[in-house]
């Protein structure tokens, strides 16, 4: 199927650090077809899977073994550097627990995709904010307990907030997750930026297979 490790490995080389989730997108699709050869379709309609479906899909390619199906996510922390010249300045996105909801039902829906004929699904993270792949060292029952993807966590099953967490939180957001598969979240190296106290940039990568509900991260 696609190596993905192999793709940021070579992205990373290209690209360490990206302006907003739109230009990872784009430099994505771009080393996937000048790399890996493939003719990357970006923000492919859901409905050429599901019928009637009103939502888009980040990323989507056929490979030798059927399509895949890429979502991404890019966490950004404030980072303000230049890179050979090109200026970057990244915001501090924060709210991280209504984005650690919107990777989990990412992973819903890319389930869902292996159901309607897609060979394999890729939840995508890249972040340089490490609150996202560290464990919390919060012992209290926070909100968003359920939905954290810290490096190692096991995954699986129903997921959804905790009982005192605010409206505005949970608007656009109120539904559960379940997850059918077993997955364990991986992040990986992908660039250090020097100079800089938010430049260690890690990225999350889950695999759904359709045949095989037993998936871990590579």
């Amino acid at each position: 199927m696609l190596d993905l490790p192999a793709t940021m490995r070579a992205l990373a080389q290209e690209r360490p650090i990206f302006h907003s989730e739109r230009d990872f997108q784009f430099w994505l699709g771009w080393i996937l077809r000048e790399r890996c050869g493939l003719r990357p379709m970006i923000e492919a309609p859901l409905r050429i899977f599901v019928p009637g479906a009103q939502e888009r899909v980040d990323i989507v390619a056929d490979t030798a073994q059927g399509k895949v199906a890429i979502e991404l996510k890019y966490l950004t922390r404030e980072l303000k550097t230049n890179i050979g010249g090109e200026c970057y300045r990244l915001s501090n996105q924060s709210a991280q627990d209504m984005r650690r909801y919107d990777i989990l039902r990412d992973m819903e829906r890319l389930e869902k995709l292996t159901r309607h004929g897609v060979a394999a699904g890729y939840m995508l993270a890249l972040s340089n904010e490490p609150l996202y792949w560290r464990i919390s060292r919060v012992r209290r029952a926070t909100n968003d307990r359920e939905f954290r993807l810290h490096h190692g966590r096991n995954i699986s099953g129903k997921m959804q907030w905790g009982p005192h967490t605010s409206a505005g939180t949970k608007l656009q957001r109120e539904a559960p997750i379940f997850l059918c598969g077993h997955y364990t979240m991986h992040w990986h190296p992908y660039s250090m930026i020097r100079g800089t106290r938010a430049g260690e940039f890690r990225y999350l990568l889950v695999e759904i297979r359709a045949m095989n509900r037993e998936v871990a991260g590579p």
